[in-house]
């Protein structure tokens, strides 16, 4: 969190500064762990399925991430 900023010092000057930035990189890391786990997801259903079938869905999934 130092690379972006967030240090023990900007929490004792800018408290509302800090949260921002902690909930910021809060957000980014849930969204990556959410991207990840779907594609875990594609990839087993992709050995279930036929490949044809899934296109549609896997297009849907990455346009509303």
């Amino acid at each position: 969190m130092e690379k972006e900023g967030v240090t023990e010092q900007l929490k004792k000057e800018n408290p509302m500064e800090w949260v921002r930035r902690v909930n910021g990189i809060k957000v980014r890391v849930q969204k990556k762990i959410v991207k990840i786990f779907i594609c875990r997801i594609c990839r087993k259903l992709e050995n279930l399925v036929e490949p044809k079938k899934m296109k549609w869905y896997n297009f849907y999934v990455w346009k509303h991430l």
